[in-house]
């Protein structure tokens, strides 16, 4: 009995030998998907934070008694520049002659991201972020 035993376990670990390549073969483009696909997702994250940040330095820009519209655009390049150089993006400061007098100013910064992206960017999520905000000078 222990011999018939034997010869199956034997058997059976043969039939076995390439189960695990297999296994492999199958799970390892799946996980690296899955890794990069994640990447590119906390990466997208990430940069609407920082156009988010852009907007808020312009905002913060514009306040100041005496700033000009180039100096809020220039706010804006310096803090996106600082991360991602080749970013698309515009930058609409509202009303476009800075008032020294109370009143609100917007400040907007649009992005084009799809040509940021490597696997969901464009395909998955949205490509264009826009962020605004809006102040009151007092």
């Amino acid at each position: 009995m222990k011999i018939h035993t034997h010869r199956r376990l034997r058997f059976d670990r043969r039939c076995r030998t390439g189960a695990v390549t297999v296994e492999m073969a199958f799970c390892i483009p799946i996980l690296l998907f899955l890794f990069v696909a994640s990447a590119d997702v906390i990466r997208y994250n990430l940069l609407r934070n920082v156009v988010a940040q852009a907007a808020y330095e312009g905002a913060r820009t514009a306040l100041v008694q005496g700033a000009t519209v180039a100096e809020v655009q220039t706010a804006v390049d310096d803090t996106i520049t600082a991360f991602n150089p080749k970013l698309n993006y515009e930058v609409t400061v509202n009303p476009g002659t800075l008032p020294t007098l109370a009143a609100t100013i917007r400040v907007t910064v649009d992005c084009d991201l799809s040509s940021d992206g490597w696997i969901v960017m464009g395909k998955f999520l949205d490509s264009d972020v826009s962020h605004s905000i809006e102040i009151r000078n007092e």
